[in-house]
């Protein structure tokens, strides 16, 4: 689905930690974050980005995340 401001990642267990990235289509990283987290939800700001398909790439509680994002 388009997102516009920001992205969730949720999971039915308790993020504990996460590292992700966006890449843009040529595979350059616009935007990093990670962080301790304690909680179920991830919210990622699209803020400042220009409408495209981007790649979400890292990890999750130790587990390798690649997801696809449209930016409307």
């Amino acid at each position: 689905n388009p997102a516009s401001s920001t992205f969730n990642i949720s999971s039915s267990d308790v993020i504990n930690s996460f590292e992700l990235a966006i890449y843009d289509m040529t595979g350059k990283k616009l935007r990093a974050e990670s962080q301790l987290n304690g909680d179920s939800v991830i919210e990622f700001s699209l803020l400042n980005m220009n409408a495209g398909l981007y790649y979400v790439k890292g990890i999750i509680n130790n587990q390798n995340v690649n997801l696809s994002i449209t930016i409307k």
